[in-house]
């Protein structure tokens, strides 16, 4: 993964022309509510960033660097536009692989943030572009009363994925969270089911929550 010495100058707002059009970039920022943003070559050079990708990457930075890593991209971008370019790599129709989504959540105690990777369809290139698109998620971790764990007899695994429920998660992201199988996930999730004698995640989630 490279960042080459002229992507800063991508940052940079250009002097408004009364002729100017939006660039392709912009319009999808736009149209997905200007979440960041961030455009690859296939080799993994990074050739565009909006404001708000340029500001999460940088807080995935600062967050790695806290932690001893000198990378010039976060571990989490280069670890999705590599599985993108090992899925390029592999023989497949064209109509296929451009289907693809690749999900990933960063966890921070604050703001998670989730990063979904794509292909870049543009007709008028020989080659392809990794597309990233980074959000914030607003949901946020609750914790589960001590009170309510008990009367519910609750294990620390079951309190667990009870919230990440409450989070919003899906099983799969649960499961890779808590580094887990997804069949684990479902069982724990059953048990809560029947502990909470609820027919839905949503009936957990008010049996749980109720004295919020």
């Amino acid at each position: 993964m490279t960042v080459p010495q002229h992507e800063a100058v991508l940052d940079r707002k250009p002097k408004k022309r009364s002729d100017q059009r939006e660039s392709p970039f912009a319009q999808l920022a736009r149209r997905r509510g200007a979440p960041g943003v961030l455009v690859f070559a296939a080799d993994g050079t990074l050739l565009y960033r909006n404001a708000q990708g340029a500001g999460m990457m940088q807080q995935l930075l600062d967050e790695e660097s806290a932690n001893g890593s000198s990378s010039e991209l976060p571990t989490v971008i280069i670890e999705v536009c590599e599985h993108l370019q090992r899925i390029l790599d592999t023989p497949s129709p064209r109509q296929k692989w451009e289907q693809v989504e690749i999900r990933r959540v960063v966890e921070h105690p604050v703001m998670p943030i989730l990063i979904r990777g794509y292909f870049l369809s543009n007709p008028r290139l020989s080659y392809s572009q990794l597309l990233l698109i980074m959000e914030r998620l607003g949901r946020r971790v609750r914790s589960i009363s001590p009170q309510t764990k008990a009367r519910f007899h609750l294990t620390n695994r079951e309190e667990e994925i009870a919230q990440w429920i409450g989070a919003g998660r899906t099983n799969k992201e649960i499961a890779n969270i808590l580094k887990i199988s997804e069949h684990t996930v479902k069982e724990h999730i059953r048990h809560l089911l029947r502990k909470t004698k609820s027919h839905t995640r949503t009936g957990i989630l008010a049996c749980l929550y109720q004295d919020d």
